[in-house]
């Protein structure tokens, strides 16, 4: 019998920890400098290397002890039998082990999340999804965000008040460009929006005269951030 207090145990092993204990391997074989290579590779790459999955893992496992705590109908132990979550955790770890953005981690655990609860889309969407947050920035995941709620997401939402009512060419742009000024600075800011229109999450033009309140996203585009986006069950 399962006891309730204790969540699954997570997996032990990823695509990372494979390549650094080969890298480990290979250096141990060099004449003299072995042992030394060796000392060094674990201090400065396979001790971060384990804390960050340490971290990761314990970071899944908080939000699925806040879903129970919200839910009494919600039971983790069952999340362990159902595939889809398995493959999610694993895609999601790869992808997790590569950053340290927090923003971009809380994207991964809410995904996972979502397929465990099956509120994710089909599995065709999930892995195109999942493709998405292996490439995609935060600045991408913020502007997807900002589009979203242009009348509501922070200093979006002052300019797109300023804007109501003024057909002038490149208002998109200005707000845009307001909301993430690191990203127009560092000359990105037409970058990172074509890269989320190209891929069809965005429906508007960068050139448009008119800021709306309402969400700029695509279909595809709602469906991601949504996947993305977290369950809050405290409601219920």
């Amino acid at each position: 019998m399962c006891d309730k207090d204790t969540l699954p145990q997570h997996p032990t092993e990823v695509a990372d920890e494979v390549a650094y204990r080969t890298a480990r391997a290979t250096v141990g074989v060099v004449p003299f400098a072995g042992t030394f290579l060796q000392e060094l590779m674990d201090v400065a790459i396979g001790s971060p290397l384990e804390k960050r999955r340490t971290d990761w893992f314990r970071s899944l496992a908080a939000e699925v002890a806040r879903l129970r705590e919200q839910s009494e109908s919600f039971d983790p132990h069952l999340l362990a039998g159902k595939p889809e979550f398995v493959s999610a955790v694993y895609e999601a770890t790869t992808i997790a082990m590569k950053t340290h953005h927090e923003e971009k981690l809380a994207a991964l655990r809410n995904a996972v999340l979502n397929v465990g609860l099956g509120a994710g889309p089909s599995e065709l969407f999930r892995g195109q999804f999942m493709h998405y947050l292996d490439r995609f920035s935060v600045s991408h995941i913020m502007m997807l965000r900002a589009l979203h709620s242009p009348d509501s997401y922070g200093t979006m939402a002052e300019v797109t008040m300023n804007f109501q009512g003024k057909r002038e060419d490149g208002n998109l742009q200005r707000a845009l460009a307001a909301t993430f000024p690191e990203l127009s600075e560092a000359g990105l800011l037409s970058q990172v929006f074509s890269q989320l229109r190209d891929e069809g999450l965005v429906s508007i033009n960068m050139g448009n005269t008119n800021v709306g309140m309402r969400s700029g996203l695509t279909g595809l585009g709602e469906a991601f951030l949504e996947f993305i986006s977290g369950q809050d069950f405290s409601d219920a």
